[in-house]
């Protein structure tokens, strides 16, 4: 699919898919079929759906770059209004992680030794990183102290990064 991403470049197929009344709908398509656009258009549709439904729209993907891609669309076609609160675009792993803060600070969860934050890692350095300090923390130094009451960014991590592992 080619085009700027407006409605009118859009397929009936993908009219369709993008105003039906549906309330989850899963897209599915090869690279380049138009997967985005119609998740835009169809985010844009049910944010500024009349009626008085407050319910949050929120799309959820699996990748920051898809998550980023898809935000740029919707502010560019829609404008900001589209994504003030309570709406979003966010990772699955950002979701899952609000949902945790939320039920930790809420008191219907309780981590182990009473922690109330998540500490936030999102790259492989840390699966390769090795102790060697006194303290026995298991995060390099460079994240040992990066936690978000929000979870506003990257994944969660529990507890000490897991070691990598081959099958032969």
């Amino acid at each position: 699919m080619t085009g700027t991403g407006t409605d009118g470049d859009l397929t009936r197929e993908q009219l369709i898919a993008a105003g039906t009344p549906q309330r989850r709908l899963r897209i599915e398509g090869a690279p380049g079929s138009g997967k985005t656009t119609v998740a835009a258009q169809r985010f844009g549709i049910q944010r500024f759906r009349s009626g008085n439904d407050q319910r949050a729209v929120i799309a959820v993907s699996l990748t920051r770059s898809a998550t980023a891609e898809l935000r740029g669309r919707v502010l560019s076609h829609r404008g900001p209004a589209a994504l003030a609160r309570p709406h979003r675009i966010v990772t699955l792993d950002t979701l899952v992680c609000d949902r945790l803060t939320h039920l930790l600070h809420t008191g219907h969860m309780h981590w182990p030794a009473g922690h109330r934050s998540l500490t936030m890692i999102d790259h492989w350095q840390v699966l390769l990183w090795t102790p060697t300090g006194s303290d026995g923390n298991p995060f390099p130094p460079s994240t040992a102290t990066r936690s978000s009451p929000s979870c506003a960014g990257p994944a969660a991590s529990p507890g000490p990064p897991r070691q990598p592992s081959t099958k032969l």
